[in-house]
């Protein structure tokens, strides 16, 4: 556990250092790097949530196929786990 979080630890400062030095030396200005940044975040917040919406279709689609019955939509299946 301890590799683990030290791993996590190193790729964290590595990636802020990273940062740093893309920033000091980027050949566009701040708002302009700030504009491109906050543009990347915003991509993959849509494509997380698309994926995140995909999978949830497939799982549903899943669970009726398993319990042999359409979900209503909006309504949780009554599953009961022994």
């Amino acid at each position: 556990m301890r590799k683990l979080i030290s791993l996590g630890l190193g790729f964290l400062v590595g990636a802020g250092f990273a940062l740093v030095v893309v920033a000091l030396f980027a050949p566009s200005s701040g708002k302009a790097l700030r504009d491109t940044i906050k543009q990347g975040y915003l991509d993959t917040m849509d494509d997380a949530r698309r994926a995140s919406a995909d999978r949830q279709r497939e799982l549903e689609a899943e669970l009726e196929k398993r319990l042999g019955k359409p979900l209503l939509p909006g309504k949780p299946a009554n599953v009961k786990v022994n």
